[in-house]
Protein backbone atom coordinates (compact mmCIF):
# COMPACT_ATOMS: atom_id res chain seq x y z
CA UNK A 1 0.00 0.00 0.00
CA UNK A 2 2.82 2.54 0.91
CA UNK A 3 4.57 1.74 -2.31
CA UNK A 4 0.84 2.83 -3.97
CA UNK A 5 1.04 5.92 -2.32
CA UNK A 6 4.84 6.58 -2.82
CA UNK A 7 4.31 6.09 -6.81
CA UNK A 8 1.39 8.29 -6.82
CA UNK A 9 3.28 11.34 -5.25
CA UNK A 10 6.08 10.64 -7.73
CA UNK A 11 3.24 10.64 -10.58
CA UNK A 12 1.85 13.48 -9.20
CA UNK A 13 5.07 15.34 -8.63
CA UNK A 14 6.17 14.61 -12.37
CA UNK A 15 2.79 15.83 -13.73
CA UNK A 16 3.52 19.19 -11.68
CA UNK A 17 7.00 19.60 -12.82
CA UNK A 18 5.72 19.03 -16.82
CA UNK A 19 2.70 21.22 -16.25
CA UNK A 20 5.20 23.92 -15.09
CA UNK A 21 7.61 23.71 -17.61
CA UNK A 22 4.94 23.49 -20.02
CA UNK A 23 3.79 26.68 -18.81
CA UNK A 24 6.99 28.37 -18.85
CA UNK A 25 7.79 26.85 -22.11
CA UNK A 26 4.41 29.24 -23.40
CA UNK A 27 4.94 32.43 -21.65
CA UNK A 28 8.53 32.12 -23.01
CA UNK A 29 7.13 31.45 -26.54
CA UNK A 30 4.26 34.40 -26.11
CA UNK A 31 7.40 36.81 -25.08
CA UNK A 32 9.50 36.00 -28.03
CA UNK A 33 6.95 36.53 -30.17
CA UNK A 34 6.18 39.61 -28.75
CA UNK A 35 9.67 40.98 -28.81
CA UNK A 36 10.22 39.83 -32.67
CA UNK A 37 6.84 41.77 -33.35
CA UNK A 38 8.15 45.02 -31.55
CA UNK A 39 10.64 44.59 -34.13
CA UNK A 40 9.07 44.28 -36.73
CA UNK A 41 7.10 46.98 -36.36
CA UNK A 42 10.13 48.96 -35.17
CA UNK A 43 12.29 48.42 -37.84
CA UNK A 44 9.39 49.23 -40.37
CA UNK A 45 9.23 52.74 -38.65
CA UNK A 46 12.59 53.46 -38.59
CA UNK A 47 13.28 52.54 -42.73
CA UNK A 48 10.47 55.45 -43.38
CA UNK A 49 12.59 57.49 -46.08
CA UNK A 50 11.72 60.62 -44.48
CA UNK A 51 12.30 59.57 -40.67
CA UNK A 52 15.97 58.80 -41.95
CA UNK A 53 16.11 62.15 -44.38
CA UNK A 54 15.26 64.24 -41.45
CA UNK A 55 17.62 61.94 -39.16
CA UNK A 56 20.79 63.20 -41.32
CA UNK A 57 22.72 65.66 -40.03
CA UNK A 58 22.96 69.18 -42.07
CA UNK A 59 25.26 71.57 -41.66
CA UNK A 60 24.20 74.89 -43.13
CA UNK A 61 28.30 75.99 -43.31
CA UNK A 62 29.94 76.02 -46.90
CA UNK A 63 27.39 75.28 -48.96
CA UNK A 64 28.49 77.65 -51.24
CA UNK A 65 31.51 74.51 -51.64
CA UNK A 66 29.47 72.04 -51.36
CA UNK A 67 26.59 71.81 -54.39
CA UNK A 68 25.19 68.40 -53.32
CA UNK A 69 24.19 69.26 -50.12
CA UNK A 70 22.41 72.81 -51.69
CA UNK A 71 20.81 71.04 -53.72
CA UNK A 72 19.59 68.62 -50.81
CA UNK A 73 18.39 71.68 -48.66
CA UNK A 74 16.90 73.31 -51.12
CA UNK A 75 14.68 70.55 -52.52
CA UNK A 76 13.73 69.55 -48.87
CA UNK A 77 10.18 68.43 -48.29
CA UNK A 78 8.14 70.18 -45.84
CA UNK A 79 7.20 66.45 -44.00
CA UNK A 80 11.12 66.63 -43.09
CA UNK A 81 10.94 70.11 -42.59
CA UNK A 82 8.07 69.13 -40.15
CA UNK A 83 10.27 66.78 -38.24
CA UNK A 84 13.19 68.48 -38.31
CA UNK A 85 11.39 71.73 -36.72
CA UNK A 86 9.47 69.42 -34.44
CA UNK A 87 7.90 72.75 -33.23
CA UNK A 88 4.79 74.91 -33.98
CA UNK A 89 5.17 77.06 -37.42
CA UNK A 90 4.03 79.33 -40.09
CA UNK A 91 5.03 79.17 -43.50
CA UNK A 92 3.89 81.47 -46.57
CA UNK A 93 5.45 81.62 -49.86
CA UNK A 94 4.74 83.39 -53.48
CA UNK A 95 6.36 82.48 -56.73
CA UNK A 96 5.94 84.59 -59.69
CA UNK A 97 6.91 83.19 -63.51
CA UNK A 98 6.50 84.68 -66.61
CA UNK A 99 7.60 83.70 -70.40
CA UNK A 100 7.74 83.98 -73.56
CA UNK A 101 9.01 85.98 -76.81
CA UNK A 102 10.24 89.54 -75.76
CA UNK A 103 8.02 91.79 -76.90
CA UNK A 104 5.61 89.28 -77.91
CA UNK A 105 2.99 86.88 -76.48
CA UNK A 106 4.04 85.52 -72.69
CA UNK A 107 2.59 83.50 -70.29
CA UNK A 108 2.79 84.07 -66.68
CA UNK A 109 1.65 82.53 -63.02
CA UNK A 110 1.40 84.14 -60.04
CA UNK A 111 0.94 81.79 -56.71
CA UNK A 112 0.87 82.12 -53.30
CA UNK A 113 0.68 79.25 -50.61
CA UNK A 114 0.44 79.10 -46.90
CA UNK A 115 1.09 76.11 -44.36
CA UNK A 116 0.25 76.75 -40.58
CA UNK A 117 1.11 73.85 -38.39
CA UNK A 118 0.39 72.71 -34.72
CA UNK A 119 3.29 70.29 -33.09
CA UNK A 120 1.71 67.68 -30.80
CA UNK A 121 -1.77 68.22 -32.11
CA UNK A 122 -1.34 67.86 -35.90
CA UNK A 123 -3.32 69.92 -36.43
CA UNK A 124 -2.56 71.63 -40.26
CA UNK A 125 -3.73 74.43 -42.18
CA UNK A 126 -2.57 74.84 -46.24
CA UNK A 127 -4.45 77.32 -48.36
CA UNK A 128 -3.14 78.01 -52.03
CA UNK A 129 -4.19 80.05 -54.74
CA UNK A 130 -2.93 81.56 -57.42
CA UNK A 131 -4.22 84.18 -60.70
CA UNK A 132 -5.84 81.91 -63.05
CA UNK A 133 -9.16 81.48 -60.27
CA UNK A 134 -7.40 78.31 -58.38
CA UNK A 135 -8.23 78.03 -54.64
CA UNK A 136 -7.62 74.96 -52.36
CA UNK A 137 -7.71 74.71 -48.65
CA UNK A 138 -7.14 71.81 -46.99
CA UNK A 139 -7.99 72.04 -42.62
CA UNK A 140 -7.23 68.83 -40.42
CA UNK A 141 -8.34 69.45 -37.14
CA UNK A 142 -9.50 67.44 -34.33
CA UNK A 143 -8.72 64.23 -36.61
CA UNK A 144 -10.93 65.37 -39.63
CA UNK A 145 -9.94 66.69 -42.80
CA UNK A 146 -11.78 69.10 -43.91
CA UNK A 147 -11.12 70.20 -47.94
CA UNK A 148 -12.86 72.85 -50.26
CA UNK A 149 -11.48 73.54 -53.71
CA UNK A 150 -12.63 77.07 -55.89
CA UNK A 151 -16.53 77.68 -55.18
CA UNK A 152 -17.60 74.34 -53.69
CA UNK A 153 -18.31 73.78 -49.97
CA UNK A 154 -16.40 71.79 -47.86
CA UNK A 155 -15.89 68.51 -47.24
CA UNK A 156 -15.69 66.35 -44.37
CA UNK A 157 -13.72 62.85 -43.83
CA UNK A 158 -10.92 60.78 -42.14
CA UNK A 159 -7.62 60.88 -42.90
CA UNK A 160 -6.37 57.83 -42.87
CA UNK A 161 -3.86 57.39 -45.69
CA UNK A 162 -2.32 60.93 -44.49
CA UNK A 163 -3.10 62.54 -47.78
CA UNK A 164 -2.80 66.12 -46.19
CA UNK A 165 1.02 65.38 -45.94
CA UNK A 166 1.03 65.12 -49.55
CA UNK A 167 -1.29 68.62 -49.96
CA UNK A 168 1.68 70.45 -47.80
CA UNK A 169 4.16 69.32 -49.72
CA UNK A 170 2.56 70.55 -53.16
CA UNK A 171 2.41 73.88 -51.41
CA UNK A 172 5.83 74.15 -50.27
CA UNK A 173 7.10 73.35 -53.52
CA UNK A 174 6.55 76.79 -54.48
CA UNK A 175 9.45 77.53 -52.38
CA UNK A 176 11.71 75.98 -54.64
CA UNK A 177 10.44 77.16 -58.43
CA UNK A 178 13.01 78.32 -60.24
CA UNK A 179 15.72 75.71 -59.00
CA UNK A 180 15.50 73.42 -61.46
CA UNK A 181 14.77 76.42 -64.33
CA UNK A 182 18.25 78.20 -63.31
CA UNK A 183 19.68 76.28 -60.28
CA UNK A 184 22.78 75.01 -62.52
CA UNK A 185 23.47 79.12 -63.34
CA UNK A 186 23.78 80.15 -60.28
CA UNK A 187 26.37 80.32 -56.96
CA UNK A 188 26.59 81.56 -53.25
CA UNK A 189 28.82 84.04 -51.99
CA UNK A 190 30.09 82.93 -48.35
CA UNK A 191 27.46 82.87 -45.86
CA UNK A 192 26.68 85.89 -43.12
CA UNK A 193 25.36 85.35 -39.66
CA UNK A 194 21.12 86.26 -39.38
CA UNK A 195 18.64 85.91 -36.85
CA UNK A 196 15.33 84.45 -38.59
CA UNK A 197 11.99 83.77 -36.28
CA UNK A 198 14.59 83.69 -33.13
CA UNK A 199 16.90 81.46 -35.05
CA UNK A 200 20.43 81.58 -35.78
CA UNK A 201 21.05 81.14 -39.79
CA UNK A 202 23.41 81.03 -42.12
CA UNK A 203 22.34 83.85 -44.88
CA UNK A 204 24.24 82.99 -48.49
CA UNK A 205 23.60 85.88 -51.07
CA UNK A 206 23.21 84.80 -54.77
CA UNK A 207 24.75 85.29 -57.39
CA UNK A 208 25.92 84.68 -61.50
CA UNK A 209 27.45 81.34 -61.52
CA UNK A 210 30.76 82.00 -63.65
CA UNK A 211 30.76 78.50 -64.92
CA UNK A 212 27.35 77.45 -64.94
CA UNK A 213 26.87 73.41 -64.57
CA UNK A 214 26.04 71.21 -67.89
CA UNK A 215 22.10 70.77 -68.11
CA UNK A 216 21.97 66.65 -67.69
CA UNK A 217 18.52 64.88 -69.24
CA UNK A 218 20.47 62.11 -69.06
CA UNK A 219 17.77 60.34 -67.04
CA UNK A 220 14.48 61.86 -68.99
CA UNK A 221 13.16 60.06 -71.86
CA UNK A 222 10.31 60.50 -74.48
CA UNK A 223 8.21 63.74 -74.29
CA UNK A 224 9.31 64.77 -70.78
CA UNK A 225 13.23 64.90 -72.37
CA UNK A 226 12.02 67.18 -75.19
CA UNK A 227 9.97 69.49 -72.50
CA UNK A 228 13.01 70.11 -70.38
CA UNK A 229 15.65 70.28 -72.75
CA UNK A 230 15.17 74.06 -73.61
CA UNK A 231 16.37 74.86 -70.69
CA UNK A 232 19.80 73.99 -72.23
CA UNK A 233 19.77 77.52 -73.98
CA UNK A 234 19.35 79.48 -70.77
CA UNK A 235 21.35 82.14 -69.85
CA UNK A 236 21.00 83.62 -66.55
CA UNK A 237 21.58 88.15 -67.50
CA UNK A 238 20.59 88.91 -63.69
CA UNK A 239 19.66 87.34 -60.30
CA UNK A 240 19.24 88.76 -56.50
CA UNK A 241 18.19 86.92 -53.37
CA UNK A 242 19.34 85.21 -51.16
CA UNK A 243 19.21 81.67 -48.90
CA UNK A 244 19.05 81.42 -45.17
CA UNK A 245 19.41 78.38 -43.69
CA UNK A 246 18.95 76.90 -39.89
CA UNK A 247 22.36 76.47 -37.99
CA UNK A 248 20.86 74.23 -35.57
CA UNK A 249 18.62 71.77 -38.19
CA UNK A 250 19.80 72.77 -41.88
CA UNK A 251 16.06 73.97 -42.71
CA UNK A 252 15.35 76.46 -45.54
CA UNK A 253 13.92 79.06 -43.81
CA UNK A 254 14.05 81.95 -45.73
CA UNK A 255 14.46 81.91 -50.12
CA UNK A 256 14.38 85.28 -51.99
CA UNK A 257 14.94 85.12 -55.96
CA UNK A 258 14.58 87.69 -58.64
CA UNK A 259 16.04 86.37 -61.35
CA UNK A 260 15.83 86.73 -65.41
CA UNK A 261 17.05 84.71 -67.95
CA UNK A 262 17.22 84.72 -72.09
CA UNK A 263 16.85 81.83 -74.51
CA UNK A 264 17.45 82.03 -78.02
CA UNK A 265 14.63 81.52 -80.17
CA UNK A 266 14.26 81.06 -84.34
CA UNK A 267 12.68 84.41 -84.25
CA UNK A 268 13.93 86.61 -81.51
CA UNK A 269 14.57 86.38 -77.81
CA UNK A 270 12.68 84.25 -74.86
CA UNK A 271 12.90 85.08 -71.46
CA UNK A 272 11.70 83.78 -68.20
CA UNK A 273 11.08 86.08 -64.99
CA UNK A 274 10.91 84.14 -62.25
CA UNK A 275 10.36 85.83 -58.60
CA UNK A 276 10.41 83.54 -55.31
CA UNK A 277 9.50 84.09 -51.90
CA UNK A 278 9.46 81.18 -49.10
CA UNK A 279 9.44 82.00 -45.48
CA UNK A 280 9.06 80.77 -41.74
CA UNK A 281 7.02 83.78 -40.65
CA UNK A 282 6.48 82.23 -36.79
CA UNK A 283 8.23 79.70 -34.85
CA UNK A 284 7.41 78.04 -31.47
CA UNK A 285 3.83 79.46 -31.10
CA UNK A 286 0.89 77.56 -31.79
CA UNK A 287 -1.50 79.04 -34.65
CA UNK A 288 -5.36 78.65 -34.39
CA UNK A 289 -6.42 76.19 -36.54
CA UNK A 290 -9.86 74.62 -36.20
CA UNK A 291 -12.81 73.20 -38.35
CA UNK A 292 -13.70 76.46 -40.80
CA UNK A 293 -16.26 78.46 -39.74
CA UNK A 294 -18.11 78.50 -43.08
CA UNK A 295 -18.31 74.31 -42.63
CA UNK A 296 -19.74 75.20 -39.52
CA UNK A 297 -22.06 77.46 -40.72
CA UNK A 298 -23.90 74.31 -42.57
CA UNK A 299 -24.61 72.73 -39.64
CA UNK A 300 -26.54 75.19 -37.92
CA UNK A 301 -30.53 76.02 -38.18
CA UNK A 302 -32.26 79.35 -38.35
CA UNK A 303 -33.32 80.86 -35.50
CA UNK A 304 -37.18 80.66 -35.20
CA UNK A 305 -39.73 81.91 -32.92
CA UNK A 306 -40.74 79.72 -30.16
CA UNK A 307 -44.52 77.79 -31.03
CA UNK A 308 -47.41 79.02 -28.88
CA UNK A 309 -46.31 82.30 -27.77
CA UNK A 310 -47.12 84.82 -30.87
CA UNK A 311 -50.59 85.38 -28.58
CA UNK A 312 -48.45 86.56 -25.61
CA UNK A 313 -46.83 89.21 -27.77
CA UNK A 314 -50.21 90.52 -28.90
CA UNK A 315 -51.14 90.68 -25.54
CA UNK A 316 -47.74 92.87 -25.30
CA UNK A 317 -46.49 89.86 -22.39
CA UNK A 318 -42.37 89.65 -23.13
CA UNK A 319 -40.85 86.19 -23.89
CA UNK A 320 -37.56 85.16 -23.49
CA UNK A 321 -35.91 84.30 -26.44
CA UNK A 322 -34.56 80.29 -26.71
CA UNK A 323 -32.40 80.09 -29.70
CA UNK A 324 -32.29 76.53 -31.57
CA UNK A 325 -29.76 73.77 -31.10
CA UNK A 326 -26.58 75.02 -32.42
CA UNK A 327 -26.96 78.64 -32.11
CA UNK A 328 -25.55 81.11 -29.19
CA UNK A 329 -28.05 83.44 -28.44
CA UNK A 330 -27.07 86.59 -29.11
CA UNK A 331 -25.86 89.79 -26.82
Amino acid sequence: MQFWRNSLKSTKSIVLVTLCLSGCTCDNDRNRAKTEAKSRVGARVEANPTKLAASEKLNAQDLHKDRKKLDRIWRMSWREIKLRLSDHHVWQGRAQLRYGKINGQQLSLDEEAEIRFQQGTDSLDISVTNDGGFFQRIVYSNGRLFRKYQNGRYVTSNDLESKRLYHADQAFGLGTTGWDLIGRLMTLKPATNAQIAGRACSCYQLHKAAAPIAFDNSSLKGAIKDLKSWRIGLSLETIEGSLCVDSKTGVPLRVELNARATRALKEGQGELIIKVMSEFTSLNKAPAINAPEEFLNTLRRTRRDRPGTSFLRDKGIKVLERPDAGIKPSN
